[in-house]
């Protein structure tokens, strides 16, 4: 699904964007008739509506969630659904079975601005009895609907003592999953979690707060063993470790259970979870815990740092170690939180198998006003990784050695950073010391000579090659364009050609003084990403020709643009959402 901006026109009213003859055009003829096969087979479920925002499920092979809205942008309306046709941005029969739904009860009752007051004052109406036979009934028939009331049902009842060995049965229920949770599935799984959160932050509120720990603890113990099992792409489970979090801090703050228990319980779930649950716990709880709880929390953790092996620069290449990982910033955490700058020192001392450790430490040393130390390290780190690793080091030192006046170390140091790896950010390093010491002339001719020196290696390397490894000029385009000589900019890209997206600042550069270069290039960019169909590149497409029209009007080629637009809606007629796009373009 195609996750969108919130809606903004909340005084426009989607009926004037929403029409049938919009639904023919956005979806063409046969989704259009398969979407109105689906309405007239009753496929879509309760419309929820709000001013300018429609959404519903809509069964097919799976249930889809679908969304219509006023977008803000193109004064007309977007849209998403979960189905495959709807991921790749087109205007699917789910969604034309919304919108014609959605007319129909709108032209039966055009000034309701929510939809279901109906269902509304038909369940007022009822006896309790009948009542409590329709949500039995349904609760019969659906195994989370029934969990979500006995949590409620339990909230209520609870004059003798929470049950807890019921509630944890229904928080397993909602939590647990069996199998696993696909991408339509996802959304009903975040809402039966998010049932469950709400009713532990209730039971919280009414003074339950050692057993809401509790509870929070096994809840966090059921999502870590879950969240591998469900494909969450839409990020609807982000939040609810950090509210589940939240809530079991503060019932421990209200409970104030054992503090050196609560401390090693702590280091255990944060040392051992794989999901980052109860990370930075020392700081988090440090409110609850107090200094008998922290200085339990540090010697479980000290012991534990002194286990592990101390890395070196050169050793064996290691996998990924989330334990480890773990225990360093454990370790940082206490550090930073007692202010210990020669603790913190050691802990990135044990581990100097990368080039990024040696630049923790020389700016560590640098933060606290040891700045030989920090030059020291730097240096360590250049010797031990002398190559592109270290370009993050080589800025820092370059920077020390020009804050202390010894400028031709600042410069060779940036020179061989560059010679390492001849690319922008390299050059923009180079540029950055030398302006500073007056020398920029000098050293941006010599380090252009370089620049070209290496595309031509370059290109000898991958003669013969073909088109797909010819090394290009966009480094010099790049430079040439930042540098805004844009005439040297648009040679080197004539001559030796450039990325894309460099074609495409050149053009808006030369759009102006040179509006035929401009022309050519958002042309073949046009033709270029045309071969493709996705709603994203039909937007940029519609940006582009946007572009160009400015450039013919400009020019008094008004016509001109009408002819060439028409060409590309022929090129293009079996795209309808394209089409739809390309409407008032022209005018």
């Amino acid at each position: 699904m195609i996750r969108n901006k919130e809606l903004t026109t909340l005084g426009k009213d989607l009926g004037e964007f929403l029409t049938h003859l919009k639904l023919q055009r956005l979806s063409g003829t046969r989704s259009y008739g398969r979407g109105v096969e689906y309405h007239a087979q009753g496929r879509v479920g309760r419309i929820t509506q709000r001013k300018g925002s429609i959404s519903a499920t809509v069964s097919g092979t799976h249930p889809y969630r679908v969304r219509i809205w006023i977008d803000e942008d193109s004064s007309g309306i977007d849209y998403s659904c979960t189905c495959p046709v709807g991921s790749d941005g087109d205007f699917c029969k789910h969604l034309v079975a919304a919108g014609l739904a959605w007319m129909e009860r709108r032209e039966k009752s055009p000034d309701r601005e929510t939809l279901g007051s109906d269902l509304e004052t038909w369940l007022q109406g009822l006896d309790k009895k009948k009542l409590i036979k329709i949500i039995l009934d349904h609760a019969a028939k659906d195994d989370d609907f029934s969990d979500h009331l006995e949590l409620r049902a339990t909230l209520r009842n609870n004059a003798n003592g929470l049950d807890m060995k019921k509630i944890k049965k229904l928080l397993h229920n909602a939590i647990t999953i069996r199998g696993y949770v696909d991408y339509h599935n996802a959304y009903d799984y975040s809402c039966r979690v998010e049932h469950a959160i709400q009713y532990l932050d209730q039971l919280l509120g009414e003074g339950h707060a050692a057993q809401v720990a509790e509870l929070a603890e096994y809840a966090i113990s059921r999502m870590e063993a879950s969240l591998e099992r469900v494909d969450d792409s839409d990020g609807y489970m982000g939040g609810f470790s950090r509210d589940l979090m939240d809530i079991h801090h503060r019932a421990c703050l209200a409970s104030r259970p054992d503090p050196k228990k609560l401390a090693q319980k702590l280091f255990i779930r944060e040392l051992l979870s794989q999901w980052d649950f109860f990370s930075g716990a020392a700081v988090t709880y440090a409110d609850v815990l107090g200094p008998e709880g922290l200085a339990e929390y540090k010697r479980q953790t000290l012991d534990a740092w002194a286990e592990l092996p101390e890395l070196h620069p050169g050793g064996r290449v290691r996998d990924f170690d989330g334990k480890r990982f773990r225990m360093t910033h454990m370790m940082e955490a206490l550090a930073r939180q007692e202010g210990d700058v020669d603790l913190l020192l050691s802990i990135k001392q044990r581990d100097l198998s990368h080039a990024g450790a040696f630049l923790d430490i020389a700016r560590i040393n640098y933060d606290a006003g040891r700045t030989d130390e920090a030059i020291s390290w730097a240096e360590r780190g250049l010797a031990a990784f002398p190559d592109y690793r270290s370009h993050d080091t080589a800025d820092f030192l370059a920077g020390l050695y020009h804050d202390r006046g010894d400028h031709d170390r600042a410069m060779d140091v940036i020179w061989r950073s560059l010679e390492q790896s001849t690319d922008i950010r390299r050059y923009r390093a180079l540029k950055d010391i030398a302006g500073k010491l007056g020398r920029w002339p000098l050293w941006r001719t010599k380090a252009l000579e370089h620049i070209r020196g290496r595309i031509l290696e370059e290109k000898a390397k991958h003669r013969g090659r073909g088109a797909a490894y010819r090394p290009d000029h966009s480094l010099l385009v790049d430079i040439f364009l930042q540098d805004k000589d844009f005439a040297a900019a648009w040679s080197e890209a004539k001559e030796g050609g450039c990325r894309s997206e460099l074609w495409l600042k050149l053009a808006a550069a030369r759009a102006k003084d040179h509006p035929d270069d401009a022309l050519t290039v958002y042309r073949n960019h046009l033709d270029r990403i045309l071969t493709h169909a996705d709603k994203r590149i039909y937007q940029e497409a519609v940006k582009v020709l946007g572009k160009i029209r400015k450039i013919m009007l400009g020019s008094g080629d008004e016509q001109a643009f009408k002819d060439y637009l028409g060409r590309i809606r022929t090129a293009n007629k079996r795209r309808r959402s394209f089409l739809v796009m390309l409407e008032g373009i022209g005018s």
